[in-house]
């Protein structure tokens, strides 16, 4: 019984010689490395699509506002983003491609941006002329990821709704 614990205390104590990390153990480190990427990297990339998302709501709510301001000076919706004379779009034009569709009468404006990555989701804003002076708006997105239709908004009665496939935000 002496022996056995005289060859154990030996072994733990390290020498110069022995004080490195075992394979073992470097295996195990790694195996636990792997596990935490396994998990975080999702994690990490489902974040940065909804903050891809959230930007492009930014933008469309700019250019609602933008689209309402010059309803007010010109009396009609423009009909491109450009005509807008909107300066800061280089943020979220990376994930998605902006471009606005008037109706027939011109009394509803679509803005839409249509994702460049499969994971992003489509959105429009939807603005609308409502009587004589009182514009209203609705943001949307699609309900899937997949969703690759981009509809336009329509006004029905005195009520904006989403196109198909899409979910109000409001």
């Amino acid at each position: 019984m002496l022996s056995v614990r005289l060859q154990s205390s030996a072994l733990a104590r390290k020498t110069p010689c022995n004080s490195g990390m075992t394979v073992l153990e470097l295996l195990i480190g790694l195996a636990i490395l792997g596990g935490v990427a396994a998990v975080s990297v999702p994690t990490v990339q489902h974040q940065q699509a909804k903050a891809q998302e959230r930007r492009s709501r930014s933008y469309l709510q700019t250019l609602t506002q933008a689209q309402k301001q010059h309803y007010t000076l010109h009396q009609s919706f423009a009909q491109s983003p450009e005509s807008l004379e909107i300066s800061d779009k280089s943020k979220t034009a990376k994930s998605y491609e902006y471009s606005i569709a008037a109706s027939q009468n011109g009394r509803v404006v679509t803005h839409k941006a249509r994702s460049r990555s499969r994971n992003l989701r489509n959105q429009v804003s939807v603005v609308s002329l409502q009587g004589s002076d009182q514009i209203d708006s609705l943001l949307c997105e699609a309900s899937e990821p997949d969703n690759l239709i981009l509809g336009n908004g329509q006004l029905v009665g005195a009520t904006l709704i989403c196109p198909e496939g899409y979910r109000s935000l409001r």
